[in-house]
């Protein structure tokens, strides 16, 4: 089996821009992280877990360099703001033990996502793409934090790797950012250099997202105002109630928005209401809200896999018209209201003359296009609660609930005007059918042999013509 890492995502403008853009981006997110520090090397969520993460997603190997280089500065600085004494074991030891610490296994677990990516049927939001980001995540979040421990052990610059006060905060810090930004980068960042079609326009945000920040601001203020009250701050659990209708109604890239605006949100009320004391129970809070938005993305995600596969079922893929085994469901619902309701029904049977003339003179691309021009202007004549079906090759039928025969024959009759005035050399257009009229005792069969009969007979008539049954 081949065990090169899959090809990153495709990058069409400025590649080697948004690429070094890595480096400062990366330094940006390390200096936040210093603000939301509740704990020596422990912070609230540490955001440049999420930019290695979107780096290597997008570029693949490439993205190793800057992400080393940055945290090579990142060390730096980490050194100079100590007070720490430049050493070979601290620079060395401490500075390359961490960048490969932080590194290494964020790139394999953006190399595993890319692979499970791209075998999941639902694509980058399917379950088995989520079940690698969010269980693969805790893995190499945990390899990072215990090489990184490690790597502050042999630099001097921490005692011990201490898995309490050490490798469980920087675990929990790493997997906070990683899961609050980092599908919100490569989303937005492969949206602006690889834009994708427009999709149909969700409802606001800004209501949902009111709410979202409202609930959270005031459940933490309240926090600060009685700090020695747990229950207040349980209550920003209910921000997930308020994600979920997020995601289950914006687009995938408006609800890791979302996400990323609460997380925003409490690393900053945090930092500036000294809420460092309730850290542990807010970044659990922030990985619920996470699992809340990727869990319902996933689902959304089945919904429309499950959408997508019925209309593939009901629909038949060339002429747009119900598949056979659709239509026949529907006409034996409408025909079984139509005798419980004592209303009229009918039902034609239309036939393409001279498809096969047609394909041999043509070609069978000419054959098709005849198809789907057939069944345009046969949902043109017909009304809007009429439904147009393919039984198979060049064979057809409408059902018209609630119409007579008179009705139905007005329409048959117009489908074969515009039949002819649309016909050319190239694509010539006509029609055989066969109508007929729901009686008492009908089933679908009896009322579809008395129409294919009077097709038929159209046909032996000279085709291009009516029968009425």
């Amino acid at each position: 089996m081949d065990a090169t890492p899959p090809r990153p995502l495709p990058i069409r403008h400025g590649r080697s821009a948004w690429l070094w853009a890595t480096v400062p981006l990366w330094l940006a997110a390390f200096a936040a992280a210093r603000l939301l520090e509740y704990a020596p090397f422990a912070s609230l969520w540490f955001p440049p877990t999420a930019v290695t993460f979107a780096a290597l997603v997008l570029f693949g190997i490439r993205g190793i360099p800057p992400v080393f280089i940055a945290a090579l500065l990142g060390h730096a600085y980490t050194l100079e703001r100590l007070g720490l004494e430049w050493t070979t074991s601290s620079v060395l030891v401490g500075g390359f033990g961490f960048a490969l610490a932080h590194t290494v296994p964020m790139a394999l677990l953006a190399f595993a996502l890319q692979r499970v990516a791209k075998r999941d049927p639902l694509g980058r939001f399917g379950p088995t793409t989520l079940f690698v980001l969010l269980g693969g995540g805790v893995a190499a979040c945990a390899a990072s934090a215990l090489g990184g421990s490690a790597a502050l052990v042999g630099a001097g610059m921490a005692e011990s790797i201490d898995l309490r006060w050490s490798v469980v905060p920087w675990l929990i810090g790493d997997y906070t950012g990683l899961l609050a930004l980092g599908p919100l980068l490569v989303e937005a960042v492969r949206h602006r250099i690889a834009p994708e079609a427009a999709v149909q326009e969700p409802p606001p945000l800004w209501p949902k997202l009111t709410i979202l920040l409202g609930l959270i601001a005031g459940t933490l203020c309240a926090a600060a105002v009685w700090p020695d009250d747990d229950a207040i701050v349980f209550t920003v659990f209910f921000a997930l109630v308020v994600q979920q209708w997020i995601s289950h109604t914006q687009t995938p890239r408006q609800a890791l928005g979302a996400l990323a605006c609460a997380a925003v949100a409490i690393a900053v009320l945090v930092a500036s209401l000294s809420l460092g004391q309730h850290a542990l129970k807010l970044q659990f809070a922030l990985i619920a809200l996470s699992l809340t938005a990727y869990s319902a993305l996933s689902f959304l995600g089945l919904r429309d896999d499950n959408q997508r596969l019925k209309a593939l079922l009901s629909t038949d893929p060339l002429t747009s018209a119900a598949s056979r085994g659709h239509f026949a469901a529907v006409v034996m619902r409408a025909i079984a209201e139509a005798q419980r309701l004592d209303q009229p029904l009918t039902v034609l049977m239309l036939d393409l003359d001279h498809l096969k003339r047609i394909n041999d003179s043509h070609g069978h691309g000419a054959g098709d296009e005849a198809l789907r021009r057939f069944s345009a202007l046969c949902r043109e004549q017909l009304r809007a609660e009429d439904l147009l079906g393919r039984l198979g090759g060049d064979e057809f039928a409408a059902c018209l609930p609630g119409a007579t025969v008179e009705v139905a024959e007005s329409r048959a009759r117009m489908l074969l005007t515009s039949l002819g005035l649309a016909s050319t050399p190239t694509l010539p257009l006509a029609a055989s059918i066969g109508l007929a009229s729901l009686r008492e005792g009908d089933t679908y069969a009896m009322l579809l042999q008395r129409a294919d009969d009077a097709l038929m007979k159209a046909k032996r008539d000279g085709r291009g013509r009516l029968v009425v049954a």
